[in-house]
């Protein structure tokens, strides 16, 4: 028997035999309605007060222990603090000042979904075929589960909706009726200490977007309609930050250049290499 406390994890022995005299004399009568050895799981670490994280598949549990900021796995292995995977800050923020922490699984996708509700709102989803948290969802349900391979939740009170069935709907990025749009923010930190340089952005997918242009002297005709899709809202490094306006599409895939922001006396750096000149003027003469 799996017993989950607030500051440990246990296993209970259970359907133990023990025999004793039923009514004090010689005859003597079997039970296994006994509970044996305690055996604590490895590491401190419990479900605190918060049991609604918890759910199943197969073999593996999920809970949080919000006292310690973690998220944990009980598997064959014992205990492991999923949370480490790359989010054992977030965590660690988020975790303490949730009110709720909901945890559900989705057999669909074979994702642990845990909902964080507070002053602001989270969904995140843990994968074991990558070992790692893989995304952020738009919704926040009041309750989840699977059956029969579908991924069901309950819809906020908000909502008119009372169930929702995920993966049924045709439209991505529809949730109780609302939709949204997805995002993806790429961290690059290869050799810090290396002034790098990044001359285009290029990605594999489905349509970018594009902004409606009629100026047909530049020679384009693809953005003579407006379309929605992937784009780029901002690029930035320690040192510099440019933009780029759209994708164009060549043979399935879609890149652009990436165009520096426009370098002023007001944003000027003479500390940057590619910063030419004598300094800065303190006086000077003029020559009849």
């Amino acid at each position: 028997m799996l017993t989950l406390c607030e500051d440990k994890v246990l296993k209970i022995q259970a359907n133990k035999d023990a025999l004793f005299n039923a009514d004090g004399n010689i005859n003597v009568t079997a039970s296994s309605n006994v509970l044996g050895q305690t055996i604590p799981f490895a590491g401190d670490y419990g479900i605190s007060k918060n049991p609604e994280s918890f759910t199943t598949h197969n073999y593996r549990a999920y809970f949080a222990d919000k006292q310690r900021g973690s998220v944990l796995r009980l598997s064959m292995d014992g205990l492991t603090v999923i949370s480490d995977a790359g989010m054992s800050d977030w965590f660690k923020d988020n975790l303490k000042p949730s009110t709720t922490i909901l945890g559900t699984y989705d057999n669909n996708k074979k994702q642990y979904n845990l909902t964080l509700k507070g002053s602001s709102n989270y969904t995140v989803s843990y994968e074991e075929n990558i070992k790692g948290w893989t995304s952020f969802k738009s919704y926040i349900p009041e309750q989840g589960l699977s059956v029969a391979n579908n991924y069901y939740t309950i819809a906020p009170e908000s909502s008119n909706l009372k169930i929702w069935w995920h993966h049924k709907n045709t439209t991505y990025n529809n949730f109780y009726g609302t939709q949204y749009y997805s995002d993806v923010t790429f961290i690059f930190n290869q050799e810090p200490s290396v002034i790098k340089t990044f001359k285009t952005l290029n990605y594999e997918g489905t349509q970018a977007k594009v902004d409606a242009n009629t100026n047909t002297s530049e020679g384009e005709y693809y953005n003579l309609t407006a379309k929605t899709g992937w784009h780029a809202e901002s690029i930035a490094t320690d040192k510099q930050s440019g933009s780029i306006n759209e994708f164009v599409e060549k043979e399935g895939k879609w890149f652009n250049f990436i165009k520096g922001d426009t370098t002023t006396l007001s944003n000027l750096d003479t500390g940057e290499f590619n910063v030419q000149g004598l300094g800065t003027i303190s006086s000077h003469t003029t020559a009849n």
